[in-house]
């Protein structure tokens, strides 16, 4: 854990973004919520671009059932990175699970507001949540 966080901290490690996000996901494997969360956040506002493959995790995560990593790497890109088409789709997805239709229904109109014509809005008028 203290080699992780040095390497975070360490300005010649290399890429700092990189670092960050490296850490994240080894705390994240090794259910430190909280430091992984605090990596991963900080990772994103190095390098904002850091969101999609944070994203494809997250889906990833969603898909072999583990929900509480899926909703955590969610929640750290909801808190650093505007909404997109893929944070929203699987917004929908947690909010069909969990019986809360009203949340699907909101989420469903910001998708349909902000990203008409991705994929995940076509999934979401055919119902595929």
């Amino acid at each position: 854990q203290q080699q992780f966080s040095a390497a975070a901290l360490a300005p010649d490690y290399g890429q700092v973004a990189d670092s960050l996000e490296n850490a994240g996901y080894c705390f994240l494997k090794a259910g430190q919520n909280d430091e992984a969360r605090t990596l991963l956040s900080r990772a994103l506002k190095v390098d904002p671009d850091k969101g999609a493959p944070l994203l494809a995790e997250a889906e990833k995560q969603f898909g072999e059932g583990k929900r509480a990593q899926s909703q955590l790497l969610l929640d750290v890109y909801q808190h650093v990175l505007p909404a997109s088409a893929s944070s929203l789709w699987l917004q929908i997805r947690f909010a069909a699970l969990a019986g809360r239709q009203d949340s699907v229904q909101r989420y469903g109109k910001q998708l349909a507001r902000s990203f008409p014509q991705s994929k995940q809005y076509q999934q979401f008028l055919a119902n595929e949540y």
